[in-house]
């Protein structure tokens, strides 16, 4: 996973072509997707950010998380965008991710069918399955780790989320 920052324009970008030209020979976008503009340094986001500013064209600026291979969740269209074949940008301002741990594989196994119904996307990193969820479902994973006699540990620290 490689934390990003993603530029939202707005959606009448599209109406501009030269804009988005001058996006891309002023900036170093790393990955594009309709009105997102992706970038791996911070620096080259707030560049677009003024760029579209002075347009009147800027919308959001997004953290987010690229994570090459993983399943999509029911809730992935509302939270990620898929870049390309194998590789997924996660918007994580309204989501939190965690691990899991414990000694009976079936309660392992089951707490992941449940967190199924409630999943933006997973990974594997590290050896780990990695979950995300919407930030408003913590308590509820928590919960589900309780009844499962399981182990949960969160990895997205929303202390830490600045642009």
């Amino acid at each position: 996973m490689k934390s990003a920052i993603a530029v939202e324009a707005k959606a009448e970008i599209e109406q501009f072509p030269e804009l988005i030209h001058l996006l891309f020979s002023e900036t170093a976008i790393d990955w594009h997707s309709n009105n997102m503009f992706i970038y791996l340094q911070r620096e080259e986001a707030l560049l677009a950010k003024e760029i579209l500013h002075t347009t009147n064209l800027f919308e959001h600026l997004h953290l987010a998380q690229i994570v090459s291979k993983g399943t999509k969740g029911p809730y992935f269209e509302d939270y990620a965008i898929q870049l390309d074949r194998e590789t997924y940008c996660l918007f994580t301002d309204d989501l939190i991710s965690f691990y899991i741990t414990g000694k009976n594989k079936n309660e392992l196994l089951m707490a992941k069918y449940q967190f199924e119904e409630h999943l933006v996307f997973s990974t594997s990193e590290n050896d780990k399955d990695i979950f995300f969820i919407e930030l408003h479902n913590k308590e509820l994973m928590q919960n589900i780790a309780i009844a499962y006699h399981i182990n949960i540990f969160f990895t997205l620290d929303k202390r830490e989320k600045k642009i």
